[in-house]
């Protein structure tokens, strides 16, 4: 409080700044950079401070940069992919209500996605509508061509026609391991050796066990049990994605 108080004089005294602005948890803060000002200027300084709700999720938690899983606005921060992501992945009880908070929607519209929400929240109307929306106002309406494509793609499998930017960020998250870019080269690298690497399998005999049920894709492709991993499996040169059953994926890196 001491700290934010003497910001405000310290902005205050050098460049003018008469207005505080931040969230109602901040109100306590702003009063006393007023407070600060006056005793140390004086009482004649107009200086102010305006606060906002804050912006809070049905569980009690507020959304911001210091809960966990903040998103930024700034790509170099959070990829288009990884925003459109966190809209598609909001809690059904807060889905609605986010429509009515950050979209341009007519409140006819929002009330239709409302009712198709209430009959089938499994197919998720809503939640891809706000991630449309707040990805469009953010980054723009060709990223969201982009995202929908790589969400579609990765839901089917067909990675191999991602963008390398789009494939980086869609996997940035999944767990990785490095490999031998070498031990591709010749017959290459058996898939139940690699697997046994990797966090799909404990061990080899359970990664052949994975793949003799047809549990095992690689790059999006059903694997038989002696499948062997070559440098043509590389895509751009430097990853192989592995996937066992519908949504465990692990990127094997290269070099």
């Amino acid at each position: 409080m001491l700290l934010q108080a003497y910001d405000y004089l310290h902005l205050h005294r050098t460049l003018g700044v008469s207005v505080q602005m931040a969230g109602s948890d901040q109100y306590g803060n702003i009063v006393s950079g007023i407070d600060l000002i006056h005793r140390a200027l004086g009482h004649d300084r107009e200086v102010y401070g305006v606060t906002a709700p804050l912006l809070m999720k049905s569980d009690g938690k507020k959304l911001g940069k210091s809960e966990k899983g903040a998103i930024w606005l700034s790509a170099d921060r959070t990829s288009p992919y990884a925003f459109y992501q966190y809209w598609i992945n909001t809690e059904d009880a807060d889905v609605v209500q986010f429509l009515k908070w950050f979209t341009f929607l007519r409140e006819a519209e929002i009330a239709d996605f409302a009712d198709q929400h209430a009959k089938a929240p499994e197919q998720r109307a809503a939640h891809r509508e706000l991630a449309r929306q707040m990805t469009r106002t953010i980054h723009g309406e060709s990223e969201v061509a982009k995202v929908e494509a790589a969400s579609k793609a990765l839901f089917e499998g067909d990675v191999r026609s991602l963008p390398e930017d789009m494939l980086r960020d869609v996997f940035a998250d999944v767990p990785h391991s490095k490999h031998d870019k070498n031990s591709l080269a010749g017959a290459g690298a058996s898939l139940v050796d690699v697997l046994a690497e990797t966090t799909l399998a404990t061990s080899k005999r359970e990664a052949r066990q994975f793949l003799q049920s047809g549990a095992v894709s690689v790059n999006g492709d059903k694997a038989g049990v002696d499948a062997r991993l070559t440098s043509e499996h590389l895509l751009y040169g430097h990853t192989i994605l592995l996937k066992r059953g519908k949504k465990l994926w692990h990127a094997t890196r290269w070099a």
